[in-house]
Order: structure tokens, then C-alpha cells, then sequence
């Protein structure tokens, strides 16, 4: 047995062992990632991840991906970002597998196929020139259009929020990048390397959005329920929302003036009409 069958089996053994765990939970979501029904009794944990992460994000992060775009021209950048994103869409294929969906499985399927052949391994992105368009899935879709409940709030350090039904996302991840079958270690370190640098890079917006945030840790939060029922709907949505919509400000008590109102005048009454 070679080394690379090898990695994939001890891989792909963790995911049964995952699932399991997930179903373990029980019950049924009638609505999920609806976000008056988030569970966050981790909250104080998660807090404090968040804060490790922003942190790490604000100190180590931002710096290395200002320099990255500084010195990286647009049309490599979009070339390196493409090429991520096509290693990673084995992923997305394998949900919709898991989910059953056979049109999505097909379209997904004909996507990865031509940007990896055509698009000289991803480089560039034809598949969506000819209405292959980009999908997005992950195993927390998959496991609420399974009934499983989401589970509690999870802010885990690195790789941000998730639910207990999403975590076997993280090993399938995994297992569906080629990435992982390219040798010598030191290379598909350096190429897994340069993945996360771009993805951050890509997730600008997002983090400008959520420091300015009135509540950051649970802008996040109601931005991923948003986000996952997005998906779960598969975009038809009751939903219109951005993935990152600023938190309803309507319950918020407006700041003490420093100032009095000034008096209001008091009316006069009416002057008696003159006697005849």
C-alpha cells in the first residue's frame, strides 16, 4: 500500500466515527439555523476564542496579507484565488452527494472537471463563462437537510464559528483536497500556506464589517445563522440578506445627551375680545 493510500484511509475513517457522534445528538430542526433558535450556552468560552482570534487576526493576519496583496499583482492574485478555490470544490461535490442532490452533484462535477483541464488546474475560471456557477456547501447544510439539530455554538481558535453538526466538515475537508496527496511535506505545506493567506486576504470586507460592528462577537454569530440558513435554503430565500448584515440596532437606548433641551416657550392665552 503506498504512502498516499495510506493518508486517504486513516483520513477517511475519521468521518464515519464524526457522523456518528453528530447523530448522537437526536431530535429534529423544524427550522434551521433560524436565529431565534441559537444555542450558545458555550458563550463565555466562545467569547473568549473570539477574542484570540480577533486578536491573532488583528496582529499577525492583517499584517501578513497587507504585504501579500502589496506585493502580488491583481491578475496572480485572482490566478492564486482561483486555484484554491477549485482545490477545494471536491468538497462541495461531496455534499451534494451526501445531500442526494444529483442536478447540483452534476453542475459541481462539470465545474471542477473544465477548471482543472481547460482552466490549467484552476488558474482560471471558464467554468462559470459557460453558466457552471460557483456553489457553496458545507457539512452543517448537510446534516440540517438530514434533520439533525445543529447543536451549540462553537467559536473554535483558527477557523472561527461553526456548530456541533458542522465539525465533520473540518476531516472532509480535508480528505476531498488533492492538495494533501502532493509530495514532498515541505511543498504542500508551503502551497496550504499560501491557501490561508489568500482566503484571509479574500475576507476583507467581512473583517472591516465586523470590527465596526456595535456587538462584534454577536454580529458573527448572527451573521453565520444567516449565512447557513442561506445556504440551506439553496438561495431562494425567505432570506434577503448579506452574510455579514449589521445586527438590528432598534432595542439600542440612544447615549446621554450632554446638553438640556432648551425651554420650550409657553403659549400665551388668548387676549379677551375688547368690550363694545
Amino acid at each position: 500500500m503506498s504512502q498516499t493510500t495510506g493518508r486517504w484511509r486513516q483520513r477517511v475513517c475519521v468521518l464515519p466515527l464524526l457522523t456518528i457522534a453528530v447523530a448522537l445528538v437526536g431530535g429534529c430542526n423544524a427550522t434551521p439555523y433560524a436565529e431565534q433558535n441559537i444555542s450558545d450556552p458555550l458563550e463565555p468560552i466562545n467569547r473568549a476564542m473570539f477574542d484570540f482570534n480577533l486578536a491573532l487576526d488583528t496582529h499577525v493576519i492583517q499584517p501578513v496579507t497587507k504585504v501579500y496583496k502589496d506585493i502580488t499583482p491583481d491578475p496572480i492574485e485572482q490566478g492564486i484565488h482561483n486555484f484554491f478555490t477549485n482545490a477545494a470544490y471536491p468538497h462541495v461535490i461531496a455534499n451534494d452527494i451526501l445531500q442526494l442532490n444529483l442536478d447540483q452533484t452534476l453542475s459541481d462535477t462539470g465545474r471542477f472537471v473544465v477548471n482543472s483541464t481547460v482552466g490549467i488546474g484552476g488558474l482560471f475560471d471558464p467554468a462559470t463563462d459557460i453558466g457552471l456557477k460557483l456553489n457553496e456547501q458545507n457539512f452543517g447544510v448537510t446534516a440540517a437537510k438530514w434533520g439533525l439539530p445543529e447543536g451549540p455554538y462553537l467559536v473554535l481558535p483558527l477557523l472561527g464559528p461553526q456548530t456541533l453538526s458542522s465539525l465533520p466538515d473540518i476531516p472532509l475537508r480535508i480528505v476531498t483536497n488533492p492538495i494533501i496527496f502532493l509530495d514532498p511535506f515541505m511543498f504542500r505545506l508551503a502551497l496550504n500556506a499560501t491557501g490561508a493567506v489568500s482566503s484571509a486576504a479574500d475576507r476583507e470586507s467581512a473583517r472591516k464589517q465586523i470590527k465596526e460592528a456595535l456587538s462584534p462577537y454577536a454580529f458573527l454569530r448572527s451573521a453565520y445563522y444567516q449565512h447557513q440558513r442561506r445556504l440551506y435554503l439553496g438561495n431562494k430565500a425567505d432570506v434577503e440578506v448579506t452574510p455579514f448584515e449589521p445586527l438590528p440596532l432598534d432595542d439600542v437606548e440612544p447615549p446621554p445627551s450632554d446638553t438640556a433641551p432648551a425651554p420650550q416657550p409657553t403659549p400665551k392665552p388668548d387676549e379677551p375680545a375688547p368690550a363694545k
